[in-house]
């Protein structure tokens, strides 16, 4: 065992939570020649005995509930409400891929004038998951179930400062499997992450997070030819028309933007407003802004917490400052000294360089900007160089999504604020990553599209 170690540290108190020792070059390996054997046998598993695994897993998960929503609290500093949602989501998401998997992985059969063609999604092997911090069981699941429901082994490279709930995750898996080699968890440094996608049973690697990450994981995949599905950063668009119903739009946007404390990828960032109802808007978020409860996690009165990480800390205050010397500060935030708790803060960018309006901000900072026209509104949500999400506010649906359509973006969602759905595919374009993650595209990203063909007897 290696003498390093990764440190799970409390956000609130910088206080260690636990500590797990850093596999060294023959762990590694030995976990990989086990996952690769693990998924020999995983993969012959009958469809529907995995379904009936997916279910187990969900059952844990619902044993569990407190006890992951504590880790994850302790761990980044998620307010304990939002971490159990968070569970919550998780165990919708396993109904969802076992009640629909096995209509999705029915094999299809077409017909023509002189063959028969059969296509069937297979696994394709080993898939490497490299997660974030932010949503720790949710980010991981998303492309586990679906990996695991179509027979493909996996493996999990958490972020260093959640790596007890991702253990707890673990444990829950193996029990509802049988064995632990299907699921593994990988406690390894960043420098090892070339020797696991090196692997020959790695065919798929999933990263969740941020630019840089996903352009040298994008590299090493590309190296050792293995498929890839990327979801990193987001600068989300929340486009508020003449007609909307502002107080419902404003509340929509401080609870997306205020989420997790701001640590998201698809909350809603960016406010492009109609010139016509901008100052009700600005008053009505400003308002909800300065009414937000913050404070410790674990208790339940609070809407928001403290960052993840004292470095994420010093970053975004670090933005905030450069930020506030281009903008009309509108409600005035900040670190509180020597803490990780981060009051949010409003402004309303004098620039719209890409400094301030195109770059992302993760954490409880809001910025707003009007419109005069729909051309302009558009010219605003693109001036970013991503595309994850964006939310469009009008009580006249048909003129929202004619919006939509001129918006670069993977998921636009109409009078509602961005989110994830297990029965919905998501994911970005543009410097926002590629591939999708659940829903029916979920399952078949990493799966082996096989097409057999047969003769076909014309003859009456």
């Amino acid at each position: 065992m290696s003498d390093k170690v990764f440190h799970s540290i409390n956000p609130v108190d910088n206080s260690i939570v636990e500590s797990h020792h850093i596999l060294n070059p023959s762990q590694i390996d030995t976990i990989l020649d086990d996952s690769a054997a693990a998924g020999s046998w995983w993969k012959n598993i009958a469809l529907q005995e995995r379904i009936q695994v997916i279910s187990r897993i969900k059952a844990g998960l619902e044993e569990s509930r407190n006890e992951l929503a504590t880790r994850i609290t302790l761990e980044m500093g998620k307010p304990y409400a939002q971490s159990l949602a968070e569970i919550d989501k998780c165990i919708w998401l396993c109904t969802y891929y076992a009640e629909e998997g096995a209509g999705i992985l029915t094999d299809e059969t077409t017909e023509y004038d002189d063959v028969r063609v059969i296509k069937s999604h297979q696994p394709l092997g080993t898939i490497l998951g490299i997660m974030p911090w932010n949503f720790p069981i949710w980010q991981t699941l998303r492309y586990a179930i679906p990996s695991l429901l179509i027979g493909n082994a996996v493996l999990l490279k958490p972020a260093p400062n959640v790596i007890s709930s991702s253990m707890i995750l673990e444990k829950i898996i193996a029990e509802s499997i049988g064995q632990k080699g299907v699921f593994r968890v990988l406690v390894i440094e960043v420098k090892d992450v070339e020797r696991v996608i090196a692997h020959p049973s790695v065919q798929g690697v999933t990263l969740t997070g941020s630019e840089k990450a996903g352009s040298s994981v994008a590299a090493l995949a590309g190296k050792y030819i293995k498929k890839t599905v990327l979801e990193l950063g987001g600068s989300d668009a929340f486009i508020v028309l003449d007609d909307a119903d502002v107080q419902s739009a404003a509340e929509a946007f401080v609870l997306s933007r205020m989420n997790n404390t701001g640590q998201t990828c698809i909350a809603a960032k960016r406010a492009i407003v109609a010139m016509k109802i901008k100052s009700d808007f600005v008053d009505a978020v400003s308002a909800l802004i300065r009414n937000i409860e913050m404070g410790d996690p674990m208790a339940g009165k609070n809407d928001i917490a403290c960052l993840a990480r004292p470095d994420l800390a010093d970053a975004l205050q670090s933005q905030l400052k450069s930020m506030s010397g281009l903008s009309n500060i509108l409600v005035e935030g900040g670190r509180e000294e020597g803490t990780n708790f981060f009051r949010p803060a409003f402004l309303e960018p004098n620039d719209n360089s890409a400094a301030i309006w195109g770059e992302e901000i993760f954490g409880p900072i809001a910025i707003v900007r009007q419109f005069n026209g729909l051309p302009e509104a558009i010219k605003l949500a693109n001036q970013t160089d991503y595309g994850l999400g964006c939310s469009i506010w009008s009580v006249d649906e048909a003129r929202a999504i004619d919006l939509a359509n001129h918006i670069d973006a993977g998921s636009m969602h109409i009078n509602r604020f961005v989110s994830s759905d297990p029965r919905v595919p998501f994911g970005g374009v543009k410097r926002s990553g590629y591939g999708r993650e659940m829903g029916r595209e979920g399952i078949l990203e990493f799966s082996n599209l096989k097409t057999i063909t047969t003769d076909r007897d014309t003859r009456a």
